[in-house]
């Protein structure tokens, strides 16, 4: 049996008997819905869940849009287009690239800032300024502190507008329990000493996949890092008017997408999220995973979320090989490095472990997360990292990923092996 998985760019595959797989998991559609007409995102935008247009809502007054950067596996081209037909009415518009503390200046978002002014002109809507943010370098206005402690300092263009406009692509989220328009205020639009505080509550144990303080199941709305972004987004938005086009997409093609109040569509998000792409499956021994390639496995920072998703379907001691290119490095930038991999390779697994709150650096997260998943378990990369970055931290370095997959079933050849294709989307339970 062949399995080919996405790696940067491309795709590898592997061959494994039959008998040795035991799920091969993928985010797509649910199987009765291969024949589901395609979503049509113009049409989604025109008929929000209740309340007005957004045609109706941004007549005649400032309009701030808001769009994910290329970190998101997302369908930008067709989610800014359907967004922009309808906002004719505006008197004009600030456009932000919600980069949060994201490189704003990588190819990938000048492509999407591209679009954001081609689709602007196209419908001859005003465009007053584009600019990515930048936790670093933008121009921001505060509005107090969470209940938490966390400063509310938002991108000083969103805080000039009437309306905010949100385009958002919903998956599960790590620690933050879903990405959602939410995060796109936190830490999409916001200062860095925003986001660093907020991203400290990850190291909470309750800061997991799947929870939000919108979730309808009560028993999923504890996550103290979603609870302190609804909080601060709830300040940013207390006298705006807002409109979300909330989608879910797979393989960059939407398959489920709602518009209307924030409060709504994310809702109505978490549900499709729960049903599309979290999994429940057999805990196992042996688990391939891809993130989803690129740019989702553009470095080992941006991998490192797969990690997390599937760690519900381990057994302790369980082996995990890990298809992720790389193509960028170990971090995107110095700082994620200095934070996330040194403390990796300067620290004992037990230090990482003992760090607490108080003393968080942004990024740092990221370290104690990893450390935790090498602590339980045993991890195989193929990459285009070098062999020495890995072992310097605990990891196997494996040139050659059929010969681990080989290798399982060698000194196992009753083993069932768990592959699951898009890391960055699918959570297992």
């Amino acid at each position: 049996m062949n399995i080919e998985l996405p790696f940067g760019r491309n795709s590898l595959t592997l061959t494994v008997p039959e008998s040795g797989v035991r799920e091969v998991i993928r985010a797509d559609a649910e199987p009765e819905e291969a024949n589901k007409p395609e979503i049509n995102l113009k049409e989604t935008v025109a008929s929000p869940l209740k309340g007005s247009t957004v045609e109706e809502m941004v007549k005649k007054k400032r309009v701030c849009l808001l769009v994910e950067d290329a970190t998101r596996s997302e369908p930008h081209s067709e989610i800014i287009f359907a967004l922009m037909e309808h906002l004719r009415t505006a008197s004009g518009i600030n456009g932000i690239l919600a980069t949060g503390t994201h490189n704003p200046l990588t190819r990938e978002n000048r492509t999407i800032m591209d679009t954001i002014a081609r689709a602007a002109a196209y419908n001859h809507v005003k465009l007053n300024i584009l600019s990515p943010n930048s936790a670093f370098f933008s121009s921001f206005e505060g509005h107090g502190e969470t209940s938490r402690g966390t400063p509310v300092r938002i991108n000083a263009h969103l805080d000039h507008c009437e309306v905010v406009v949100i385009a958002a692509d919903m998956k599960n989220h790590y620690f933050a329990g879903y990405s959602c328009a939410y995060k796109d205020i936190l830490p999409g639009v916001s200062s860095f000493d925003s986001i660093e505080k907020n991203h400290s509550f990850a190291l909470d144990e309750r800061a997991v996949f799947g929870t939000h303080p919108l979730h309808p199941d009560p028993s999923r709305r504890e996550n103290p890092v979603a609870e302190d972004i609804f909080e601060a987004a709830n300040i940013v938005l207390r006298d705006k008017e807002n409109f979300v086009l909330g989608v879910v997409s797979a393989n960059k093609r939407p398959i489920a997408a709602f518009s209307g109040d924030i409060v709504d569509v994310t809702r109505e998000g978490i549900r499709a999220v729960d049903r599309y792409f979290t999994r429940r499956t057999d805990k196992t021994d042996y688990l391939v995973l891809s993130p989803g390639g690129f740019p989702q496995d553009e470095s080992l920072y941006n991998a490192q979320r797969g990690l997390e998703m599937v760690r519900n379907a381990l057994n302790p001691g369980a082996e995990v090989l890990m298809v992720s290119e790389c193509s960028r490095g170990i971090a995107p930038s110095p700082d994620a490095k200095k934070f996330f991999y040194d403390p990796l390779m300067e620290n004992s697994i037990d230090e990482i472990l003992s760090w607490k709150r108080e003393n968080y650096r942004l990024y740092t997260h990221k370290a104690y997360r990893f450390a935790r998943f090498l602590r339980d378990f045993k991890l195989h990369m193929h990459t285009a990292l070098v062999r020495d970055e890995l072992e310097a931290i605990g990891v196997n370095y494996a040139p050659d990923p059929q010969k681990v997959i080989d290798s399982w079933l060698e000194k196992d050849p009753d083993a069932k092996i768990t592959f699951v294709t898009e890391g960055n989307k699918i959570a297992l339970l």
